[in-house]
């Protein structure tokens, strides 16, 4: 799929139009479905694929209609799987623009990784994303501390 400026705009809007409406009732939910999720379909596709503009990425996390909760799903949908999947190809160009640009900082601190994709990220996206909880092997039930209710999901820092 070519993702030129207009193809690009008309993905964006249904992808969050069909985000707000899938968090509705059942006809809303029924609607997503059938006329944005093709929009869905075609950014997870580049996902999967590892072929997703960061331009799109870029037009994702910076869109007027999208609040703090869109740009939360955007993170930890095609932002945690681009870095899951293809951190090779990703994690760079990502870095670079957290560097930047704060929304894409605080898009990245709301992603969660395993522990050996974490690892391999770069030093300055491990120190954005919250380090994931580990089991303690002398203690098969004991866990690593949990953040405290009031932080929500971040980590405890030292």
């Amino acid at each position: 799929m070519t993702w030129d400026a207009n193809r690009t705009a008309e993905i964006l809007r249904s992808y969050r139009l069909g985000l707000g409406l899938s968090g509705g009732d059942r006809a809303s939910r029924q609607l997503a479905e059938s006329e944005h999720s093709w929009a869905r379909d075609a950014v997870h596709d580049a996902v999967d694929r590892g072929d997703l503009p960061l331009t799109v990425l870029d037009a994702m996390l910076h869109d007027p209609e999208g609040d703090e909760s869109y740009r939360g799903y955007v993170a930890a949908g095609p932002i945690e799987d681009l870095l899951a999947d293809h951190q090779e190809a990703y994690a760079g160009a990502i870095a670079e623009r957290c560097r930047t640009d704060p929304l894409w900082a605080q898009a990245v601190a709301g992603i969660w990784l395993d522990r050996d994709w974490w690892l391999s990220l770069p030093e300055e996206l491990r120190r954005l994303i919250p380090e994931p909880i580990v089991v303690v092997p002398e203690h098969p039930t004991r866990r690593a501390k949990r953040p405290s209710k009031r932080q929500g999901n971040r980590p405890r820092h030292p």
